[in-house]
């Protein structure tokens, strides 16, 4: 069984999707980063929340909130997707 010869350019069109939409919500944050950094923390914690992960008392937001400005994050969120 083969997958469609439409199938790669389908793939390639979401990956080049995801890839701008989290690059522009990088560059957005770094934006905001740059005019509030208490708003980038509070909602960086806000996000956290949903997940869970600023119940751990040892997870502060110094040692995970800067990450998700930088470009590793982006790399790895898009070699997750992928």
């Amino acid at each position: 069984m083969s997958l469609p010869k439409s199938m790669p350019a389908k793939c390639l069109v979401s990956v080049s999707f995801l890839l701008s939409v989290a690059c522009s919500a990088s560059v957005e944050a770094e934006v905001l980063q740059l005019i509030s950094p208490a708003l980038v923390r509070k909602l960086l914690l806000k996000m956290g929340e949903k997940i869970s992960m600023t119940h751990n008392p040892r997870f502060r937001y110094e040692d995970w909130g800067p990450t998700f400005l930088s470009a590793v994050f982006i790399k790895e969120a898009v070699a997750n997707i992928c």
